[in-house]
Order: structure tokens, then C-alpha cells, then sequence
């Protein structure tokens, strides 16, 4: 009677009509009986014969019926994965839809819309299958035909996609797009060959622009994204390079070009746990591959001298942070931010073990390293670090344009303005006297390191001290060693008074010309006349 006769639905049916199978040990087996559950009947046994007519009756029944019944069970399951679909859950509908293929796997909508979930999430190869067994039940379904030609577009099969589109012009030869998708395939697959050629010749810019054409069309080619994916490689556009192999991943899980040159883009960018990351993966689907096995042991070795190094570095070991630093700049010269930090490291290092014009000298290494390839911090770090080794050089001017080129990186860094202020006020005291250095002690020296000093100063450069027994003949000489005591007793005059001081550390003149010309020294009297006049006023035995 047509249909197909589903087991669990006959049994259903044949349960209604009081039939049940039982096992006849003296006969030939299983054959039919019944009973009748009624407790007033008593159990009595049915006939075979009267179950065999249930039988034939639920026979024709099943034949026409169940069909009908499989075929809206499935219809109900393709509703409710629409539904899903609407919503947004893909895979709830793939479960509908899954469904309903399993209960009437000939209907070519139960096999379409499941190939359209397929679609959707870049399955694109069990869409395909799919798609063609739509094909086979009906061939000039043009729904089909349309997806399938988007795929191939989609792939990159030009020839396949043209093909599929050729047909649906015979099926369909008022619709006035088609010629034009034709067209653009054809554009398109022009554009990826030329890319493919300018790639020969390692012209990276030109050949990313004609891939760029050719993948409006074919937008998850994986070769065409792993193509252009190199060329922004070549040309230093990591952040490109991870999103067109994270394109292709999509389509292709198990793609171990994709996983490599993914790793290579984190390692340049400097995020290593990334890149490792990729690497594993790729060394977990196949453990042989070179180029993730060599990215993973070079990261791997990086990683081991950055941490000995700057272990050694907080441990106070400043040689042999220095030496392993050094290391560090050769296990891969061509990776500029690696080198720079390593550098740095040495900056700090020769710094410590106060080798200032070879601190300068790594510093500048660093700077080399092109800004937009340098973390902003790292630099900044960096012409702070030079900068300090600038003013023990006393070299105040450089010091200063590398707190302004910090600076203008980050015009709010709080490190960044106060060296700026140091250095600035070295500068200026630069071009006064350095009352610091006339009492020889450092810039951060206290009251008591203060006076003593100046009273050694002043018995060292009292001008009896100086000129005694007529070592000072001429005028000139005798105003020389009298100029040197005053520049003594003012240096006491500035560090001794805190206000005074804050202004020479700020670079401020502390003594207006006016002051300078009426102030006495802390020794009191109105000056150290020459020989001539008497001779000095203080005498030292």
C-alpha cells in the first residue's frame, strides 16, 4: 500500500488489538495468541486465527499510514529547528534538523535545512554532502543549487561555483544577477592569480592587494586567507596575520599551517604564552612538525635566560646578570623587542657597576629598535634609564632631552616629570657655581656632613692658609686664593639654610648679585685684604 513500515509504530498499533506474541514450545515456535485482560473474562486465550485477522488488518493500515505518520514527525522537527534557527541557536536546530533527516531521510527540505545549519557554521564540507544528496532526489531544486554554488564561491572552487551557477541560468534564465556572479568569479579568480604571482616575485604589498580582491568572493578560502596571511607576515602586520589565520581556523580546525604561522605572529608580537599556546596545539595533532617543535624550544630558551637573568639581577648579582643579559641578545637577533628588553637589562646592569658611558651605549641599543615595533612603557623606561646615567655623567643637557622625549611618549609619567625637574635644575646649576662640589660631599649630604665639610674646606683654602710665607707675590694670585675662600663660605651660606638650598636644588639662584656683593663669611670680618694692606686675619699653625 506505499510507505515504509516502521517497527515501533506497528507495535503500537498492534498492542491496540490485544495481541501479543508468546513462544510455543511444542510448536515451531513463536506464533500468534492473545488473552483478554478482563478479570471477568478470566484470562481466556484468544484464537491465533482471530489475532492472524488483526494482523492483515494492521498490515494495510501501516502501509498506508505510517509514512504519513514518519513524514509529520519530521515536519514537526524541521518547524521547531526553523524556530531555533530564527533565535539564534545553531545548535538546537542541528538537532532538530538532525532529526528530522533520521526519520525521513528521503525528503530533499529535511536534507536542505540541515545543510543550511551546515552553512552557517562553516561546515562546509558536510553541507556539500548534503547539498549533492538534495541533488540526487531532486535535481532542479534551485534552492540547492544557489547554496552550493555560494559554498564553492565561498571555498574559492571558482570553476565548481561557475558550473553550479550555469545551471540554475538554464533553470532560471530571467534572473538578471546570476551573469554578474559569473563575472565576479571570474574577476575574482584572475585576482588570485596574480596575487599567487606577485608572491613569486616577494612583492608582499602588491600581492595582498589583488588577494584582498579575490577574497570578496571567496571569503573563506582557507589558502587564499593563508596566502594573504604571509604576505602581512612579510610585510610585519602581525595583528593581520592573526586575524586571517583565526579566519581560517574557523573552516579548518586542524590546519597546522594556520597554527604555525599563528605562533610566529604572538612570538613577534611578544606574547609568548600565546604563541606557545599555538604551538602545543599543533605539536598535540601532529608532535613531528618542525616549525612548531623549533618555535616552542626557541620560546622555551628565551623564556629560561629572561628569568636567570633577571633573578640574578634582583639578587644583586650584577655581573652575572650582565653576562646572562648578554646571552639573551643572541638567541634570536631578529626579534627586536626580546634584543631591546635584554638591553635594557644591560643598561641597568653597567649602570650598577657604574660604567655610565657603556650604560649610555645599551641604552641607545634599545632606542634603535623602531617605535612602532617598541612598547611604549619599555621606551619610556628606557630614556629614563639613559637619562640617569646622562646626569652622573653630568651631562645634563642629554639628560634633560631624554626626560622631554619621555615625556612626550607620556606627558602625565610621575618618574618621568620628576627626573625631568632634576635634570632641568642640574642644568641650570651647571651654569652657577656648584656649592655641592666646592664642599665636596654629595647632593644628598646632611647638616652635619655639611659643616664638617666646610670646616675642612676652610682651613684648606683660608687664604693664610694658601698665601703664607709669600706664596701668592702678585695681586692676582692673592685675589685667586681670596675669591676661592669666599666661594667656600658662600657654598655654607646656601646649604646651610634650607630655603636657600631648596632653591639651588630647584635651579634657582639662592644670592641675588646685591646680596653677593654685601654678605660677610661665616669666619665674620669685611674680607682678606693682600700683603700690602697687612696681610690676612686668621692664621692656622
Amino acid at each position: 500500500a506505499g510507505g515504509t513500515l516502521q517497527p515501533f509504530s506497528f507495535r503500537v498499533l498492534f498492542r491496540l488489538s490485544n495481541c501479543r506474541w508468546f513462544y510455543d514450545p511444542v510448536g515451531s515456535g513463536r506464533r500468534f495468541g492473545a488473552w483478554r485482560t478482563s478479570k471477568k473474562s478470566g484470562g481466556e486465550m484468544a484464537s491465533s486465527a482471530r489475532c492472524g485477522v488483526w494482523f492483515l488488518l494492521l498490515a494495510g493500515l501501516v502501509g498506508s499510514g505510517i509514512a504519513d505518520l514518519s513524514a509529520g514527525a519530521a515536519s514537526h522537527e524541521r518547524s521547531l529547528g526553523d524556530k531555533a534557527l530564527i533565535e539564534g541557536k545553531l545548535d538546537i536546530a542541528m538537532k532538530h534538523y538532525e532529526a528530522a533527516v533520521k526519520m525521513n531521510p528521503t525528503d530533499h527540505v529535511n536534507l536542505y535545512k540541515r545543510a543550511t545549519a551546515l552553512h552557517i557554521d562553516k561546515k562546509y564540507s558536510a553541507a556539500l554532502r548534503d547539498l549533492a544528496e538534495v541533488l540526487k532526489i531532486k535535481p532542479d531544486y534551485t534552492q540547492a543549487l544557489d547554496k552550493r554554488a555560494k559554498i564553492y564561491s565561498a571555498e574559492g572552487k571558482f570553476e565548481l561555483a561557475r558550473k553550479d551557477y550555469e545551471a540554475l541560468r538554464a533553470l532560471r534564465p530571467q534572473d538578471g544577477e546570476l551573469p554578474k556572479k559569473i563575472h565576479e568569479l571570474h574577476v575574482a579568480e584572475q585576482m588570485q592569480d596574480a596575487g599567487k604571482r606577485l608572491m613569486e616575485q616577494q612583492n608582499w604589498g602588491g600581492a595582498r592587494d589583488h588577494l584582498n580582491k579575490a577574497l570578496d568572493v571567496a571569503s573563506d578560502s582557507v589558502d587564499l586567507l593563508l596566502a594573504r596571511a604571509e604576505c602581512h607576515m612579510r610585510i610585519g602586520d602581525n595583528e593581520n596575520v592573526l586575524a586571517d589565520t583565526g579566519k581560517a581556523l574557523k573552516v579548518d580546525k586542524k590546519s597546522m599551517v594556520s597554527l604555525t604561522m599563528r605562533g610566529d605572529a604572538y612570538y613577534r608580537m611578544n606574547e609568548f604564552e600565546l604563541a606557545q599556546r599555538h604551538f602545543r596545539e599543533g605539536l598535540r595533532l601532529d608532535p613531528e612538525h618542525s616549525g612548531c617543535k623549533e618555535g616552542y624550544r626557541r620560546i622555551k630558551k628565551m623564556d629560561n635566560v629572561a628569568k636567570a637573568a633577571d633573578g640574578e639581577a634582583a639578587g644583586g648579582k650584577w655581573q652575572d646578570a650582565l653576562e646572562s643579559y648578554e646571552k639573551g641578545t643572541t638567541v634570536d637577533p631578529t626579534h627586536d623587542q626580546f634584543v631591546a628588553k635584554m638591553h635594557l637589562g644591560r643598561c641597568r646592569m653597567l649602570h650598577n657597576l657604574k660604567k655610565f658611558q657603556d650604560a649610555i651605549a645599551a641604552c641607545s641599543k634599545v632606542m634603535d629598535t623602531p617605535e612602532d615595533r617598541h612598547d611604549r612603557e619599555e621606551r619610556i623606561k628606557t630614556l629614563l634609564q639613559r637619562a640617569d646615567a646622562y646626569l652622573e655623567l653630568e651631562d645634563w643637557a642629554e639628560a634633560v632631552r631624554d626626560c622631554e622625549r619621555a615625556l612626550n611618549l607620556h606627558k602625565d609619567n610621575h618618574e618621568a616629570q620628576k627626573k625631568h625637574k632634576e635634570a632641568n635644575a642640574r642644568l641650570k646649576q651647571s651654569k652657577m657655581k656648584d656649592y655641592y662640589k666646592i664642599l665636596d660631599i654629595p647632593r644628598n649630604a646632611d647638616d652635619r656632613t655639611i659643616k664638617k665639610a666646610y670646616k675642612k674646606r676652610a682651613l684648606t683654602m683660608h687664604p693664610d692658609k694658601v698665601c703664607g710665607a709669600n706664596q701668592c707675590p702678585s695681586k692676582e694670585e692673592q685675589d685667586r686664593a681670596n675669591n676661592k675662600f669666599h666661594e667656600v663660605a658662600e657654598a655654607m651660606e646656601v646649604l646651610s639654610d634650607p630655603e636657600k638650598r631648596a632653591k639651588f636644588d630647584r635651579g634657582e639662584d639662592p644670592i641675588n648679585e646685591q646680596n653677593n656683593q654685601q654678605r660677610g663669611h661665616p669666619f665674620g670680618g669685611g674680607g682678606f685684604p693682600g700683603h700690602g694692606q697687612g696681610g690676612f686675619s686668621f692664621h692656622f699653625g
